[in-house]
């Protein structure tokens, strides 16, 4: 916002002296000019009177300025003061300068002979002619910042604290949102997301329980059929029960995978049909030096 305001400031300062100095100061160069011939005019035809008279109506239509005619030396026309600070410096043939809370705005005629200067409060534009828009920058900024804070920052953190959440274990967290735009396509991709780890981890977990549960009986059914195969008399019926319980154990892994395989989802859609026998022949070849 700082920075909004400080460039909004010289972009102001920069459109102001910009409009000073080419659509102002011209146009009083030529009401200058042409007061001066006027005085010239009236000096010329009605002598000092008649010049009084013209200055006297300038400072009326202009209030708050005063109007000399000087001559080459700045010397006043009508009352022989030496006005010459009201000059500037050689060779410069018109100014506008600010000096001691007066403007003061001078220019000489074609022919050098005489100045007409105009002395007056101090113009231009001050830091409060500006305090309107400074106010109206302002006041957008904050509607542009309230509205990032509402349409943007604060549904971003929604998701941001979502996504934390369901980090931290919470897998029923969902983003509740129904925008139609990008922000809202992240909110339901995250929960998509969420919907398909929760399946997993759910199914892995409900998967783990049943494992251990199934693999319980046959493993300690097999421990016990271990132990009569080394003290029975009949070897044989230990062996076969022996055999039975790996059997349920390989089938159980069996199931295991196929269900792994399933759940897999897209990771297996490449998957390709294997022959057992050619991978064989393969590794044959393969262990072929070595045997």
């Amino acid at each position: 916002m700082v920075i909004t305001l400080s460039l909004s400031f010289l972009v102001f300062h920069a459109i102001a002296d910009r409009m000073q100095r080419k659509s102002i100061d011209p146009a009083f160069e030529h009401i200058d000019a042409l007061e001066l011939e006027s005085a010239r005019g009236a000096l010329a035809s009605g002598g000092p009177k008649a010049l009084n008279i013209y200055l006297t109506s300038l400072d009326r239509v202009f209030v708050g300025s005063t109007h000399y005619l000087l001559d080459a030396h700045g010397v006043d026309v009508l009352t022989g003061e030496n006005r010459t600070a009201f000059l500037p410096p050689p060779p410069r043939a018109e100014w506008r300068t600010h000096t001691n809370g007066h403007y003061i705005k001078a220019q000489r005629s074609p022919d050098g002979q005489y100045w007409i200067v105009n002395v007056g409060q101090s113009e231009g534009p001050h830091i409060w002619t500006f305090l309107p828009y400074y106010f109206l920058v302002i006041g957008a900024t904050l509607v542009l910042c309230w509205l990032a804070s509402v349409g943007v920052v604060s549904p971003i953190r929604r998701i941001a604290a979502s996504i934390t959440l369901f980090g931290q274990g919470n897998l029923s967290v969902r983003v509740n949102t129904k925008r139609q735009d990008e922000i809202g396509q992240l909110g339901r991709s995250f929960n998509q997301m969420a919907e398909r780890l929760e399946r997993l981890i759910v199914g892995e977990r409900r998967l783990l329980g049943d494992i251990s549960h199934e693999l319980r009986s046959p493993l300690a059914r097999l421990k016990f059929a271990v132990k009569l195969a080394r003290t029975s008399s009949d070897s044989r019926s230990a062996l076969d029960r022996i055999e039975r319980n790996v059997d349920r154990i390989v089938s159980l892994v069996a199931d295991i995978m196929e269900i792994n395989f399933i759940e897999c989802g897209p990771a297996v859609e490449n998957a390709k049909i294997a022959r057992v026998g050619d991978i064989m022949d393969e590794v044959v070849r393969d262990c072929q030096v070595e045997a």
